[in-house]
């Protein structure tokens, strides 16, 4: 993981804030979320693709289940630090309102995106200018990763879209917007990446907030060297496209020989306040 803010202005900003001075830490069972808000991932089965072939390999759930309640519970959910959390999944062929967005972010001490495509592609630029968030501490995006049925969508959005428009759409520019708008920190990934590999990072970031007292920072330095998920290899039937030649079982964004891809250790980009002080409530 890399560390950066915007100029020393900035950064002298942040080290004044209340959230950087008072004694309260921020735990991960702070935060408010969006989730693949057209409900555009899902994980695909045999049934989904050619006789023949296989289905991609994918180990980590559909990522509106993993903050749904009811049964089984999500990943997040289900665990101690996702229990109170506040939020909008998607629906199919259609957004939330902005209000409700708008309002979403206004009252986030912390805010958890995690879905296809870019962050501020689903959520307009317009929603996050008039969002006042000098509350939020924290925001994670963790997006960059698109399935077909999504990159259709993002292919015919960006048509319409202006040149200025879409540059507000990178990762470094929607950080500084963010940290316009009052937010302490903002985790965003830069490179596309796995559906596998966004969740195990979100994971680690909040298993690691969940953790003792400690700062940001190092929390997110030490997720980003998360190992992946694992799992058997995949025999593909008879005529069907042969297997990855990775070896069995090997974590994704690892090479055959277990030693972790370069680029996945720099992916995690995080703006602004990596002193923050994050873990679990002292009692």
């Amino acid at each position: 993981a890399v560390s950066r803010d915007f100029s020393i202005h900035a950064l002298a900003c942040r080290q004044q804030s209340p959230h950087m001075l008072g004694s309260n830490a921020l735990d991960s069972k702070s935060f408010d979320y969006f989730v693949d808000l057209r409900a555009e991932d899902r994980v695909l089965t045999t049934e989904d693709v050619p006789p023949g072939e296989m289905p991609p390999v994918r180990h980590s759930q559909a990522m509106i289940d993993t903050v749904a309640d009811g049964s089984p519970p999500g990943y997040f959910r289900k665990t101690a630090y996702g229990k109170t959390w506040e939020g909008i999944s998607g629906v199919k062929h259609q957004l939330p309102g902005e209000r409700h967005m708008e309002d979403m972010m206004g009252q986030a001490k912390a805010l958890l995106y995690y879905g296809m495509g870019r962050f501020l592609s689903y959520v307009p630029a317009g929603v996050v200018a008039r969002a006042r968030m000098v509350d939020c501490r924290l925001v994670i995006s963790v997006d960059h990763t698109l399935n077909k049925d999504a990159l259709r969508k993002q292919s015919a959005s960006d048509t319409k879209t202006s040149d200025g428009a879409l540059q507000l759409q990178q990762p470094y520019e929607m950080a500084a917007l963010l940290s316009m708008r009052g937010v302490s920190a903002v985790l965003v990934n830069h490179m596309p990446t796995l559906v596998d590999d966004n969740f195990c990072f979100v994971d680690a970031v909040l298993t690691g907030m969940a953790g003792s007292a400690a700062t940001l920072g190092p929390v997110v330095k030490q997720a980003s060297r998360h190992k992946g998920l694992t799992g058997p290899a995949k025999t593909p039937k008879e005529g069907g496209k042969k297997p990855d030649s990775k070896k069995p079982g090997t974590p994704r964004g690892e090479g055959s020989d277990g030693r972790r891809l370069p680029f996945q250790l720099y992916n995690g980009i995080l703006y602004g306040a990596s002193a923050l002080p994050v873990g679990a409530p002292t009692k």
